[in-house]
């Protein structure tokens, strides 16, 4: 995360109070996290720092998925919450008309100058630097909890963060030698592991399935720790590569008893740990950061296995080439 796109945090996150204020005024009920693929995979870790700090119903929900469930839960008092990056996910914009159709308010950032998301938005932001998405959705929750009066601490845990800036920047370089020597020798294995558990998983879902699979055509699979002992335990076979994304909330505890488990059968194996990431707050928002923090190191994965196997991150077989 750059300084200069972290800088920008305060500006947009002041306007996104706004509305959560506005929006619990009006009665405001719950919060959905509505995305496809990657953006999916974002509200995973806000939905479960919810269930923990909150009494509010927050719920993550696929976009093609929520069309055709009939959530009983959505309605004129819903927050929906969407990020892209392009704008202009098919599946996306008809889950936003379907929102818009239930009553719900709808809250968009988009990277993109322009965006037909924009008149099916109550409140849309553009050009939003895609690195201070995750945070400032987060923030959003955080804030209306903070008013419900669930989390007094917000005022405080906002202003540290303010000063991550250089943490988040330097972060990656942790792991750069270690994301090139796993690339060398694992790039061409039939078959990796990505595990995370608690607020990590949502980052281990989506470099597992938009990177490693989408980008790379690589045959992965994701799970989460909590699940690894049913099922996906058989297919570990002697020096099958894993990738591990450990945070410092109660998911933590379950991604090392995977890390116990194949530390005797294979040496392929890297290890993203928040632990190691010095940050300027108090020991108790760490916890609360875990997914943030992954997400800033994992992806110093992307060129190396992009250099190792000779594969442009940006060439694609079938999504967005065809219509299905």
């Amino acid at each position: 995360m750059s300084l200069e796109n972290f800088a920008k945090f305060s500006e947009y996150l002041k306007k996104i109070e706004e509305i959560v204020d506005k929006e619990l005024e009006n009665g405001l009920k719950n919060i959905f996290y509505v995305g496809t693929g990657g953006t999916y995979s974002y509200g995973m870790p806000f939905k479960y720092y919810a269930d923990q700090l909150s009494d509010m119903p927050v719920y993550n929900e696929a976009a093609p998925e929520l069309v055709h469930m009939n959530h009983k839960q959505l309605g004129k008092d819903s927050l929906c919450i969407w990020t892209s990056a392009t704008g202009n996910t098919k599946d996306i914009l008809n889950a936003m008309e379907y929102t818009r159709s239930k009553g719900a308010h709808n809250l968009a950032l988009v990277e993109a100058k322009e965006s037909p998301m924009e008149p099916l938005a109550d409140d849309f932001f553009a050009e939003v630097p895609g690195e201070i998405m995750h945070p400032l959705i987060f923030f959003a929750e955080l804030r209306a909890f903070y008013k419900r009066g669930e989390f007094p601490k917000y005022e405080k845990l906002v202003e540290q963060f303010s000063n991550c800036g250089e943490a988040f920047e330097n972060a990656p370089k942790l792991y750069n030698s270690r994301s090139i020597y796993y690339a060398a020798r694992t790039y061409d294995a039939p078959f990796h592991f990505v595990v995370g558990a608690g607020a990590t998983f949502g980052t281990a879902y989506c470099w597992g399935m938009c990177v490693m699979e989408e980008m790379q055509w690589m045959h992965t699979k994701i799970i989460n720790a909590a699940e690894f002992f049913h099922g996906a335990i058989e297919l570990t076979e002697k020096d099958t590569p894993f990738i591990l994304v450990k945070g410092e909330d109660g998911g933590r505890e379950l991604v090392e008893r995977v890390e116990r488990f194949i530390a005797p059968l294979t040496k392929e194996v890297i290890v993203f740990d928040t632990k190691e990431i010095e940050l300027p707050v108090d020991d108790e928002f760490r916890p609360l950061l875990s997914s943030l923090l992954a997400d800033a190191v994992v992806y110093t994965m992307m060129k190396p296995f992009e250099v190792e196997r000779n594969h442009d991150l940006k060439v694609r077989r079938y999504y967005r080439q065809m219509e299905y």
